[in-house]
């Protein structure tokens, strides 16, 4: 959208934590020259850490495409290896499972066999960690929807878990 923008209304905010690492909260915000006071102000996480913006500026200034490219190999991998074990879980049902060609996310419209109210806890039991989809709507959401998160698994971990979803 920022890209997009021609009303100068648009701010763009992002993270390296995914880039670099997850403790590494350091990130950027991308605005109309008219709107950076207003941002200015802000601390966000706590404070600044000079160090790591260095470390971050020096890596990313020569690195930044190769390491990007290693990533999205990574992180496909993760998704592919969830989406096996998804699909091997929920073989023979009338399951919807996303495919996202980026980002972390995989949506899932549950069987409708699911019980929806019994899911936590038996996924609780079975080690299965996911989101009901309820939480990322604004309005009514579909209450049979799930999101799992494909990046920060193992491959290995990653189709084992998702193959062990409960019916």
């Amino acid at each position: 959208m920022y890209a997009l923008d021609r009303t100068g209304r648009v701010i763009r905010a992002g993270t390296l934590s995914k880039i670099l690492g997850a403790g590494v909260r350091l990130g950027w915000l991308c605005a109309p020259p008219a709107m950076l006071p207003a941002f200015q102000g802000f601390n966000f996480g706590g404070g600044v850490n000079p160090f790591m913006s260095r470390v971050a500026t020096y890596f990313l200034r020569d690195h930044m495409d190769a390491h990007v490219k290693v990533l999205v190999d990574v992180y496909r991998a993760k998704r592919d290896a969830m989406l096996r074990g998804l699909w091997k879980g929920l073989k023979d049902t009338d399951v919807e499972i996303s495919r996202p060609q980026g980002g972390f996310f995989i949506w899932i419209k549950l069987p409708a066999a699911t019980n929806v109210a019994r899911l936590e806890p038996l996924a609780l039991e079975a080690r299965v960690q996911y989101t009901p989809g309820r939480a990322f709507f604004a309005g009514k959401a579909a209450s049979a929807t799930s999101v799992w998160r494909s990046a920060t698994s193992s491959r290995t971990s990653a189709t084992r878990g998702a193959a062990s979803w409960p019916r």
